[in-house]
């Protein structure tokens, strides 16, 4: 579901995404889910285009629900 929703709003896969978070859950590593930001939407409107994804936004349900997949692997 949730790579559905990924491609559909990014148009591509996030296969890259989770296998690197594979890799850094499968080591050592130390890692911090952050949400989503709106940085590069003041570019856009300064070209005159179209933030291709708007209002999208992450909620803190859904945040959990993340955190706790990357915990049980």
């Amino acid at each position: 579901m949730i790579g559905l929703r990924h491609k559909q709003h990014t148009g591509v896969d996030n296969r890259l995404s989770l296998d690197n978070l594979t890799k850094v859950t499968t080591t050592n590593a130390s890692y911090e889910l952050l949400p989503y930001h709106r940085m590069g939407q003041p570019k856009y409107q300064s070209l005159g285009r179209e933030y291709p994804l708007g209002n999208v936004m992450l909620s803190e349900s859904v945040m959990r629900q993340l955190a706790k997949s990357v915990e049980e692997k």
